[in-house]
């Protein structure tokens, strides 16, 4: 609900993917066109392990990718809630940098810490401190109540204004690179070969 507001607003550009595997890969193909980190959101549970291997990919590669997973609260992990497994791991050998918001939930934190955390995400994914640009982890703990009131929704929804993006500057979308005409299946192939690691503009 929130990246289709900010979308609405011009903040980002949004695609769904039913397949968690499917949409990491779609990021990690957007940030070696656009030279750009580019963010995928899943919910928790196995939905994160299926990250794995576009973060392998994006981590020899030297790509950008924030990989950002819902989380159960802390309260119902390791009690047989559903949804919960210990995926705070799963990614951590292929990820340049690991990011949580409080274990309770990150209702606890307030705005200038969301968007330090927020900030903190994309730099590292961008590269920092001499190191390559890479994929990071960012694990969001959401309790209850899971979604805003009518009223609630409204609040946020005007405080986004139109035209106004409030995420860092980015390179064009893919949607605005060159199309590659089909390829005719009764001539010879063609192989099309980009940066072998790191950033296009690099």
């Amino acid at each position: 609900m929130a990246a289709g507001m900010l979308e609405e607003a011009g903040a980002l550009e949004l695609h769904t993917a039913i397949d968690e595997r499917s949409a990491a890969f779609l990021a990690l193909g957007i940030a070696t066109a656009t030279g750009t980190s580019t963010a995928v959101i899943t919910t928790s549970g196995s939905a994160v392990a299926n990250l794995l291997p576009a973060a392998v990919e994006a981590d020899r590669s030297c790509q950008p990718l924030i990989l950002i997973s819902a989380d159960r609260p802390i309260r119902l992990k390791n009690c047989g809630a559903n949804q919960t497994v210990n995926q705070e791991d799963f990614l951590r050998p292929a990820c340049r940098w690991f990011g949580s918001a409080p274990l309770e939930g990150l209702d606890q934190l307030d705005q200038p810490a969301i968007e330090q955390l927020a900030g903190s995400a994309w730099s590292q994914s961008m590269g920092s401190e001499g190191c390559a640009p890479g994929p990071v982890h960012l694990n969001l703990p959401f309790d209850e109540p899971l979604h805003a009131s009518k009223d609630e929704y409204q609040l946020v929804a005007s405080a986004i204004q139109p035209g106004r993006p409030r995420l860092p500057d980015r390179q064009p979308a893919a949607s605005a690179l060159p199309v590659v005409p089909r390829l005719d299946a009764h001539q010879p192939g063609v192989v099309v070969a980009g940066p072998w690691r790191g950033l296009a503009t690099a």
